[in-house]
């Protein structure tokens, strides 16, 4: 009976400490499971930032943008930023392309008024992308002509787009019998975008008047006059050009101005270029404005080599 009994209380012993034991590993667990989701032994560190909320980590694949992650910062977590698929970036954009595309659409054929662009490219409201910035320049003029005396050539060139205009008068310079080239440095050659890459969203009117001289008198009275007009009015003036913040501004000074010269005219041409195109010119594009007439020592053959280049920017820059 007594052995019993010591059996019995042996047993109820051991069971208590069995339960001892295993209510023990269950806490163990809990706590083990509670340090790993803290970032404690066998998971990974979470740094907290102030409040308590997890500090940005790229790599984690959440955009954490009130912490400063981006799509440019970090394309894993916040995607790729979005793109203008239809002109090149800013960056750089002043600059002038190494290369470039004829855009044979825009060729005035020798007519003095047309309009080129429609159909060419995009309209920009169907794009990714934001109102295109564009600068235009004359790149060249190649003129033959008959008279066996040496001539001086020069052009004016005014463009406007209904709520922006600029002038350009290029230098004035020896052309002798037969061909000549003459080529334009970019700082004398800008007739849009002369201070700095313009947002076009309408079309642009351009007008090409050359002239051919004896000598540089008219040249000079012409640019003194036009540098007078245009002192109060313009928004910058340069050596060779002028941009004016209001519609027909250059339009008007030019046309007092060129009242006064007697110089022969020997290119008038008025292009319209379409708003459609704008976004299209931004990728280095190139056209030609042609003139022709006389007979004998008066002939002349004149080609006017234009450039258009610029940028767009995405109309998103981040998610």
């Amino acid at each position: 009976m007594k052995q019993v009994l010591l059996r019995a209380v042996g047993w109820v012993i051991l069971s208590a400490a069995s339960l001892a034991v295993a209510c023990g590993s269950d806490t163990t667990a809990s706590e083990h499971a509670a340090a790993t989701s803290a970032g404690g032994a066998g998971g990974g560190e979470i740094s907290l930032g102030q409040g308590g909320e997890p500090e940005p980590a790229c790599g984690d694949d959440v955009c954490q943008e009130s912490g400063g992650e981006t799509c440019e910062s970090c394309p894993l977590d916040c995607g790729d930023c979005p793109t203008c698929d239809y002109a090149p970036t800013c960056t750089g954009a002043l600059s002038v392309p190494s290369s470039s595309e004829p855009l044979d659409e825009c060729n005035n054929e020798e007519q003095s008024i047309f309009a080129c662009g429609s159909g060419v490219g995009i309209a920009v409201e169907e794009t990714n992308c934001t109102d295109p910035q564009l600068r235009l320049r004359v790149r060249q003029l190649q003129i033959k002509r008959g008279n066996l005396i040496t001539n001086r050539i020069y052009c004016v060139i005014t463009a406007e787009d209904g709520a922006h205009s600029e002038l350009l008068i290029t230098p004035i310079q020896d052309a002798p019998y037969g061909d000549t080239t003459l080529t334009y440095p970019v700082a004398q050659s800008l007739f849009w975008g002369q201070d700095d890459l313009y947002a076009s969203v309408s079309n642009i009117t351009v007008t090409y008047d050359c002239y051919e001289s004896l000598n540089s008198a008219g040249y000079e009275k012409l640019v003194d006059d036009v540098a007078d007009q245009a002192a109060d009015s313009a928004q910058n003036a340069g050596g060779y050009g002028w941009v004016f913040g209001a519609v027909a501004v250059a339009g008007k000074i030019i046309s007092g101005a060129l009242a006064n010269v007697s110089d022969r005219h020997i290119v008038n041409v008025q292009q319209t270029i379409d708003a459609d195109a704008l976004l299209a010119l931004t990728n280095s594009r190139t056209w030609t404005i042609k003139k022709k007439g006389g007979f004998a020592a008066s002939y002349f053959n004149a080609r006017l080599e234009v450039q258009s280049w610029g940028c767009a920017t995405p109309t998103n820059k981040s998610r």
